[in-house]
């Protein structure tokens, strides 16, 4: 009897499944890895976002009541429901299960947040200040502050932030 040198066809399906067993656990695994990376990315983005509108929220709620130069006293207003507003510039509304529903703040306009203010002050900073609805112009030697009241509300499972009729999302996907 000769001896053949060579593979046999049994030898070469062993090895072709062996092979195809291990090429799959590598793809799971590759494809477990690449979910969790996803997964891990979304949740910074959100804990990202909502860092970003608790900063925002804060520094509003930390400027509320602010209106200028002078004492709160001093100011007078042309409209008397600016006064009312303005008496409170902090309002906080709840649902009836007494979850957070809306917070609505008043104070001085940052720059850049565009679109009309509710409300300008117009003051000299020394002794004098009123209170204007919409746009003033401020004459020479005053100050004209755009006013504005930013109402934060839940919506869904939004966190949204507007002015007057319009809102925009701030972060979605609230849990």
């Amino acid at each position: 009897m000769t001896r053949q040198a060579g593979v046999g066809l049994v030898e070469v399906l062993l090895a072709l499944s062996l092979g195809l067993v291990l090429l799959l656990g590598v793809s799971r695994l590759f494809l477990a890895a690449t979910s969790n990376w996803q997964a891990q990315g979304i949740a910074a983005q959100l804990q990202e976002d909502a860092r970003l509108a608790l900063q925002r929220m804060a520094q509003d709620i930390r400027m509320s009541g602010m209106f200028g130069c002078l004492r709160a006293d001093a100011i007078s207003h042309v409209n008397p429901s600016s006064a009312q507003a303005f008496a409170q510039p902090l309002e906080v509304i709840r649902a009836a299960d007494g979850q957070l529903q809306q917070l609505s703040l008043i104070s001085a306009e940052v720059a850049g947040a565009g679109g009309r203010p509710n409300w300008t002050l117009v003051t000299d900073c020394i002794s004098q200040a009123r209170v204007y609805p919409d746009v003033q112009a401020a004459p020479a030697g005053h100050f004209a502050i755009p006013i504005r009241r930013q109402t934060y509300r839940v919506d869904g499972t939004s966190l949204m932030l507007g002015s007057g009729a319009s809102y925009a999302p701030l972060i979605d996907n609230l849990g």
